[in-house]
């Protein structure tokens, strides 16, 4: 039987990555929510559903709104950090003994989140001092978001991904 060679794994291993996509002008989000609203109606009292005036301008300003969107877009990717850098970063932001006492937490979470998205940052590449804005300005929801892709780069144990669909498709004849 052949011995396993750690080092030629450790040499190709490629640590996993997430990306996650965030849009600058999220005040544009709530007007889409209103236009798409009224597209609906529109073609729920129009007698032809595609072809009335009100639904062809309602159609045009959500393209308009959806490609103003689009070009705010950034997309975050962040790679795992070897377990030796992340518990290293952990002990770099401890909780404090409240934080500890009253969540149990092992982490500062003032200060780990900015620092695990500055340390795990590919591209864009961020400093804590480019992240912590980011924490200052995002909504909660849109930080959270960031950093939960931090997160599940880093600490989601997961096995290898197998596609239901692909093997569905590869079964059948085309």
């Amino acid at each position: 039987m052949p011995s396993f060679d750690v080092d030629a794994f450790l040499d190709g291993y490629k640590g996993k990555t997430v990306s996650v996509v965030v849009c600058g002008r999220a005040d544009l989000m709530g007007r889409h929510t209103d236009l798409e609203r009224g597209l609906i109606d529109a073609r729920t009292t129009s007698s032809d559903d595609f072809h009335s005036t009100e639904v062809g301008q309602l159609t045009a300003q959500i393209r308009e709104l959806e490609q103003e969107m689009k070009a705010a877009e950034v997309t975050f990717t962040f790679a795992a950090l070897s377990h030796k850098a992340w518990q290293d970063l952990l002990a770099k932001h401890p909780p404090t003994k409240q934080q500890k006492a009253e969540h149990g937490i092992d982490h500062n979470p003032e200060t780990f989140p900015v620092a695990a998205i500055a340390a795990a940052a590919v591209e864009p590449s961020l400093s804590f001092d480019q992240a912590e804005p980011i924490r200052g300005t995002l909504a909660f929801g849109e930080f959270e978001k960031v950093y939960r892709a931090v997160l599940e780069a880093n600490a989601e144990v997961q096995g290898v991904p197998k596609s239901v669909l692909a093997a569905v498709i590869g079964d059948r004849p085309l």
